[in-house]
Order: structure tokens, then C-alpha cells, then sequence
């Protein structure tokens, strides 16, 4: 079997300053963006969260994975078409037993990898037409790997060998169609959270892609939507939106009645460029959020007890 990893010693990049008491939830905790890449970071997009302070990372316009943990990180990559190669990385997402798999946009395919970075294997997504770019992806507790197409608008759904077991959408705004879907999220019980961009909602289904609800119109007040690009659940049903077109991360409920946001237009810490994926920590304690076109990953906790001021949003980083 073909294998290909690089790595690079880790630099970890965190804020510092003096800590002061977290007036509220979701108050910002830090962020990571890799030194000397060029372009910086190469717009994130793709996240995946095993467990507290270590994440999963696609730099799309750098060709590259990241897996950021304390102390540093691994990378792996560049750009091309050859085993463990990447042509625009967008989804990440974690099988049951934490391999990961990322959606290699322009070489249009799904590529597995070990936790951290050897090739094991891809497959074609969407052969049968030029279109078949994946763009997002996640995974079930069963190991069913869904995977979005925003040029055919729809959802196609495969066993974690590659081998596609249905799929539904279409091009539309009525209930189950889509235009542009993008990110997704599973739940525990199988459900299925589809941020369907352009028609400025959430659509959710059964596993076999039966249409259940959804929520959201265009707007920017509480609970409105302007281009939703990212979906995350957390262990209690609660969903969190990365809202990018009013840079913003909004959460409600799973049917989805508003419960709160966080964010606004910046360049400083716990502000947002392109909000454009979201994940969460296992416990949900921790939000990480892909600041696109800020080109960092900044994370969110849901009531530390201490918090950066964001007058002392410097950088300090640690070689390993």
C-alpha cells in the first residue's frame, strides 16, 4: 500500500497576557496559524476535532494538512495528484476508529489517511462527471461518510471503504434540495445536518437522506442567516452555525430555535473574515472556528475561567 507523509517540527502558536475572569460563554481562548507560509496558511477550511487542544486542519491554497497539538504540530501534503497529495483540501472528518478523511477538491476524490498523516488509501467521489468535486464531509458513528457536491447539489453517502450507498438533493430551494451545500454534521442518533449556503439555511434528514426539517432565512438579526458554510453538533443536540456571510457563529437548538452568537467583522482576537467551518470539541467545551480570510483557526471556550484581554492579543510560540 502507497504511503506518503512529511512533517515539520511544531510550532504552537497561543495568545498571552494577563488572564481576567470570562464574563460570559464562548469567550475567545486562542487561535493557531503557522509561521512562514506563503501564502499565510492558505486559507483554512476543513476541521476536525479528536479531543480537547489537538484539531485537524486542511490549508486549502497551501495544498496541506495540519494536526495541531499542544506543543506543536505535524503537517503533511503539497500540491499535486500522487498518493497523500492535494489539489485544494476542503472537509476533514474522523472515522470511528480516527482515521481521517479529507476531500481532495480538485483531484476529485476522498483520501484516508492514519491519525497522524500516512496515506492508506482514496477514492473517486463523483466519477462519473467533471463535476464531482467534494467539498465537505462528515462521518457517522456507524462509519457511514457523507460527502457534499455543490456543482451537482447533492449529498452522496459511502461505507468507509469508498463504496457509495445513495444520495439525494438537486438543484432547488424546496425541502430536501440544495444550492451549494457545504458543511455537514452527524449526530448520535443519525442525523444528518446539512448548511445548505446559498438558500441561506439548515436542512437536517434521516441517515438515508429522508428530509426531517430545517430552519433559517436571509437576514442578519438573531437567528438569520446570510451564506452558511459550516455545522456542528454537540453531545446535547446543540448546533453551531458558522455563519460566514455575517461573520458570526450562531448555535440553537436541533430544531433550531436561536440560543445565542458569538463574533463580528475583524482582525482581532475572538473577530472574524470568513467564518467559514466550524467544529467542536468531544465534550463540546471548546468551539474552533476556520477564520478563512484572517487565515488562522481561533478557538472559543464555553466558560473558562480565566480569558486573553483582547488588548493583549500577542503571539508567542513554542519549538519543540
Amino acid at each position: 500500500m502507497r504511503k506518503l507523509i512529511s512533517a515539520a517540527a511544531g510550532i504552537f502558536i497561543y495568545l498571552i497576557g494577563s488572564a481576567a475572569p470570562a464574563p460570559a460563554a464562548w469567550v475567545y481562548e486562542g487561535e493557531f496559524q503557522p509561521p512562514q507560509t506563503d501564502p499565510p496558511f492558505g486559507k483554512p477550511k476543513g476541521l476536525a476535532v479528536p479531543e480537547e487542544n489537538v484539531f485537524y486542519v486542511s490549508s486549502t491554497y497551501n495544498h496541506k494538512m495540519y494536526l495541531v497539538r499542544p506543543g506543536g504540530y505535524i503537517e503533511w501534503g503539497g500540491l499535486g495528484g500522487g498518493p497523500g497529495q492535494f489539489n485544494y483540501p476542503s472537509g476533514v472528518a474522523l472515522a470511528p476508529n480516527r482515521y481521517v478523511y479529507v476531500c481532495d477538491n480538485l483531484n476529485y476524490r476522498v483520501q484516508c489517511f492514519t491519525p497522524l498523516g500516512s496515506y492508506l488509501g482514496d477514492f473517486l467521489a463523483l466519477p462519473e462527471t467533471p463535476y464531482g468535486r467534494p467539498i465537505n464531509i462528515a462521518i457517522s458513528d456507524a462509519g457511514t461518510v457523507y460527502v457534499g457536491f455543490p456543482f451537482t447539489d447533492e449529498v452522496r453517502f459511502y461505507n468507509l471503504a469508498g463504496s457509495m450507498l445513495g444520495s439525494w438533493g438537486g438543484r432547488g430551494a424546496g425541502n430536501g434540495q440544495f444550492y451549494n451545500p457545504q458543511g455537514m454534521a452527524v449526530t448520535a442518533d443519525n442525523k444528518v445536518y446539512v448548511a445548505d449556503q446559498n438558500n441561506d439555511r439548515i436542512q437536517y434528514f434521516t441517515a438515508s437522506g429522508s428530509y426531517l426539517g430545517q430552519w433559517g432565512h436571509t437576514g442578519s438579526g438573531p437567528g438569520e442567516l446570510m451564506n452558511p458554510t459550516g455545522v456542528a453538533i454537540g453531545p446535547d443536540g446543540t448546533a453551531f452555525v458558522a455563519d460566514y456571510g455575517n461573520f458570526r457563529v450562531q448555535y440553537f437548538t436541533a430544531s433550531g430555535s436561536f440560543l445565542g452568537s458569538f463574533g463580528n467583522r475583524g482582525q482581532g482576537p475572538g473577530e472574524f473574515e470568513g467564518p467559514i467551518n466550524v467544529a467542536l470539541s468531544p465534550s463540546a467545551s471548546l468551539v474552533y472556528v476556520a477564520d478563512r480570510d484572517n487565515d488562522r483557526v481561533q478557538w472559543f471556550r464555553d466558560s473558562p475561567t480565566n480569558v486573553i484581554p483582547a488588548s493583549l492579543g500577542k503571539i508567542k510560540a513554542l519549538f519543540e
